[in-house]
């Protein structure tokens, strides 16, 4: 309700939430690690319901684009590090496909609106897309597995060509109070 954004802002501007992360501006992508052990990708819902794209399927997808480099290298750099992981770690955390990170790619060389200096990935969460009803449980499983995941990959640096990647997990910021009310207004 209107209300409740009020209440939001407010809270924002009062600095009283504590788990604001940090806003990055880059090209979205999903991934999965299926029964296989295969990476699979997804744009969108579509690709979910098909199981994802495999790795030729998604790389051929960026032939020529604009963004190319940015969707190819930042794939290549986050699947070198997931294939780090345990086999027994990867079916954990993907549900042998079920479950799929979402992401942002940074590149310097294909900007949006903020211009990053290096080429970053960020994990923003995992969605589970199994056929099982979504229960509180389920959900609270899926925030522990992501965490698990966060917490292998956070801070890994994967060389792609010339460049190293950093791969990181949602970065927590301190928020400003700025309630003299001039900003909220």
């Amino acid at each position: 309700t209107f209300n409740e954004i009020i209440s939001i802002l407010g809270k924002v501007a009062n600095a009283e939430i504590d788990n604001a992360t940090e806003k990055v501006d880059g090209q979205n992508l999903f991934l999965t690690v299926d029964e296989s052990g295969e990476i699979r990708t997804a744009r969108n819902s579509g690709d979910v319901k098909k199981g994802g794209m495999t790795t030729d399927e998604y790389i051929s997808k960026w032939a020529g684009h604009p963004a190319e480099n940015a969707f190819t290298n930042g794939f290549k750099a986050v699947s070198a590090a997931l294939r780090k992981l345990s086999p027994e770690d990867l079916e954990v955390i993907f549900a042998d496909g079920q479950r799929y990170v979402n992401m942002e790619i940074m590149y310097p060389g294909n900007p949006n609106i903020i211009l990053y200096s290096s080429p970053n990935v960020v994990l923003h969460g995992l969605q589970d897309f199994g056929e099982e009803e979504t229960t509180p449980e389920m959900r609270s499983l899926t925030k522990q597995r992501f965490a698990q995941l966060v917490k292998l990959v956070d801070g890994a640096v994967e060389k792609v060509g010339n460049e190293n990647w950093n791969i990181n997990g949602p970065k927590l910021v301190a928020l400003k109070n700025i309630a003299d009310g001039s900003a909220l207004e």
